[in-house]
């Protein structure tokens, strides 16, 4: 049975920076014959919920990686150590468990894929990843955004 790592506010979860959920119930009833391993980055690395909200400023998630930019909340709060965590957690989960895709929340600055917040937080998108997509896909992991989600 195939093995899929899913953005938990995709399930359900309240686990977004705002206390709320993202549930697709679409992407919820074709996983039921899958296994599926519910993450969230910014719970791994021991954020909680709530939180303040963060984007990415100066780059994309690789940058992140990179030390090029950074992840920062709208007080200028400086969040990229807790984001890379994150990541490097649900690496060495996807590591362990041998899964090869992923199904994560588009905008996000950890599990975004085709689009980011700019840092602006003025509702401002820029193209690019989140962190934790970035090391993903520099590990291999096939990444599908919930908002170009077909059925698997």
């Amino acid at each position: 049975m195939e093995k899929m790592l899913v953005s938990l506010c995709l399930l359900g979860q309240k686990c977004r920076f705002d206390g709320r959920d993202c549930l697709n119930d679409q992407i919820k009833e074709s996983l039921h014959n899958k296994i599926v391993i519910g993450v969230c980055p910014e719970l791994e690395s021991g954020l909680s919920v709530p939180r303040k909200k963060c984007e990415i400023f100066g780059g994309d998630g690789y940058d992140v990686l990179d030390k090029k930019a950074q992840v920062l909340a709208e007080d200028g709060s400086d969040f990229s150590l807790s984001y890379q965590r994150g990541a490097e957690i649900i690496l060495e989960r996807v590591k362990i468990s041998g899964v090869k895709k992923a199904i994560f929340k588009d905008n996000s600055p950890s599990c975004g894929l085709t689009h980011i917040y700019d840092g602006t937080f003025k509702g401002h998108m820029r193209p690019g990843p989140g962190v934790s997509t970035a090391l993903l896909k520099r590990n291999d992991i096939e990444i599908i955004s919930d908002e170009h989600f077909i059925e698997i």
